[in-house]
C-alpha cells in the first residue's frame, strides 16, 4: 500500500506556532515556508489529508483514525491476496 499523508495547516498557524517555540522574525519564517513545496502542490499530491489547524489532542485523535484505517486496508489487502 502506497499512500502519501499530508498533515496540514493554514500558512497564519504556521506561522503562529513556529513564532510561539522560536525566536525567528517573521519573515524568516516565511521565507523557510517559501522554500519548502507549496501549500498547494503538497495538497495535490495527497492522497489523504489531516487538518491541523486546532490543538495535539484533535491532531492525535484524527492520526488515530487514519491510522486505523490504513491497518484495515493492509490486512483486507493481505485476505484477499
Amino acid at each position: 500500500m502506497d499512500r502519501i499523508l499530508v498533515i496540514d495547516c493554514d500558512e497564519k498557524t504556521q506561522i503562529s506556532r513556529v513564532k510561539a517555540r522560536s525566536q525567528l522574525p517573521e519573515s524568516q519564517i516565511t521565507a523557510i515556508i517559501e522554500a519548502q513545496t507549496s501549500r498547494k502542490k503538497r495538497l495535490t499530491m495527497a492522497n489523504d489529508v489531516i487538518e491541523n489547524n486546532g490543538n495535539v489532542e484533535n491532531l492525535r485523535e484524527k492520526i488515530l483514525l487514519i491510522h486505523k484505517n490504513y491497518i484495515n486496508t493492509c490486512i483486507l489487502s493481505k485476505t484477499i491476496s
